[in-house]
Parts: structure tokens; sequence; C-alpha cells
């Protein structure tokens, strides 16, 4: 992926269930390489915008999408699109560990094996270094990975997406049900992968976001003409502008500051 263009271009981009917009209208790029944190309050449509970057939302029944996305040029609904590529280009980290009940080893042994790679050592081991977990786990990857704390089943989900070698990390959330000591791990590893891929962030935590975030995106729920609610973007920009000058007073309000 060419890190001078960006990463996502979304070009009015409407996301309905059934009859009922989560987000309406979105128009902006995202850029190559670093954090974007999409941030907001509960409802704002935050994690279907995510999704929608890898086609999650094709898997609600009555879920549908209105305008554009392209990844790396290509339009991500054209008819010729393998939406298996896609989601191993476009990776996805939930807000709950999503471990497989079987061995630390076969957890990042799976998707590879899916996608018909060959799996060995060398990727095991570069999958959790990468992960900044090898050193904990290390002479116990035949353990269950049901017997790992819950900060070290983030950092194992994460190295599984890993072991695909993506281009991009889709996070939702994913220190939400971590306590301080494992999230700021969680954190560190972000950081640290930010240096060499994409990564597009859900977080409601203002601290983690200003921590983390090289550009940031703020959504808010405003009711349309008939009164109903629906998510739409607010402000985007770098994040060192966002929070400390916003353009806008509902990003200001927000942020418990004043705009200028």
């Amino acid at each position: 992926m060419s890190t001078s263009e960006p990463a996502f271009r979304l070009d009015a981009v409407t996301v309905l269930y059934g009859r009922t917009p989560a987000v309406q209208d979105v128009t902006l790029d995202i850029r190559s390489g670093g954090v974007t944190a999409l941030l907001g309050a509960s409802g704002c449509g935050k994690s279907t915008l995510l999704r929608s970057l890898n086609r999650l939302n094709d898997l609600v029944p009555d879920a549908r999408l209105a305008g554009r996305i392209t990844f790396d040029g290509q339009d991500i609904h054209a008819p010729d699109v393998d939406l298996v590529s896609l989601r191993r280009r476009v990776g996805m980290v939930f807000q709950r560990p999503t471990v497989i009940p079987a061995s630390i080893r076969e957890n990042i042994a799976f998707g590879p094996r899916l996608a018909k790679r060959d799996v060995d050592d060398a990727l095991i081991e570069g999958a959790l270094t990468r992960a900044n977990l090898w050193p904990e786990v290390t002479g116990h990857l035949d353990d269950p990975a049901s017997g790992l704390s819950g900060g070290q089943q983030q950092r194992l989900s994460i190295a599984r997406c890993l072991a695909l070698e993506p281009e991009v990390l889709l996070m939702d959330e994913p220190t939400a049900s971590l306590d301080p000591q494992a999230t700021a791990a969680v954190e560190d590893l972000i950081a640290s992968l930010a240096q060499e891929m994409t990564i597009v962030l859900v977080t409601h935590s203002l601290g983690q976001a200003e921590r983390l975030a090289d550009d940031v995106v703020f959504m808010a729920a405003e009711p349309d003409a008939a009164g109903e609610r629906r998510g739409v973007v607010v402000e985007h920009g770098p994040a060192q502008t966002l929070f400390h000058a916003p353009r806008d007073p509902r990003t200001a309000e927000y942020l418990g500051r004043t705009s200028p």
C-alpha cells in the first residue's frame, strides 16, 4: 500500500440497519500509516463505520451501505473483490479477546492454515514477538489459550491477526474490558505497530486517543429532519489540532473545552 495515498477513502457513505441510518453521508480520507481514532459518545456510529472498512456489516442481515469506500484505491464493494483477501489485508480486533478454544500455538496457526499457508515455528514466534507476547508464553505454546490473562488474550488476538500479515488493523475498543496494567501493555503494542502499518481505533477514552492517535475523527449522533438520530462526522483532523484547537463547538463541548 502506498503511504502517499489514503488507506481508505469514503465518499457519501451511509450505513442503514433496515430503514434506520446508523451513519449518514460520511465523506473522509483515512490516512495510510499511524493511528486514526474514531471518537464520540455511544450510539454515534463509530463501530458501524469501523466495520464498514472490511465489510463486516455484510454479516448483519438487514444492513446495507450506500456510497463508496475504497481501500488502496479499489472499491471494496466491486463485484470482483475477494472478501477473504480483503479481510486478510484489513484485520479486525474486537472489544473482548476472541481466542479459539485451543492452544496458544493453534490460535496463531489458525488463520494461516485457512489461507493455505505454511505454518512453522518462525511464523508462530514472529507473530507473538510482534504482539509483545513471546517472552510471556515461550515454553507454553501448547498450553490452552484460555489460561492466559485477559490482557494476554487480547494480545494473542492481535498476534493471530498479525500472523496473516495485514496492512491495516481495525480495533474496536480493544482495551475496554482490560485493567489499567493490561491496557497500558496493549497501548504500547498499538504505538509500536503504528510505526509499520495503518491502525483505525474506536475508543471512548479521550486520554487513549490523545496518547495514541495521529488523526482523530469525531462523530456525534445528530437528529435529521424527521427527528431520527444518525451518526455523522463532525470534525476530522490531526489529533493535536482537534484536541487543542477544535473548530466545531460540538467537538469542544465533548472535549470539555471552549472552541476558539
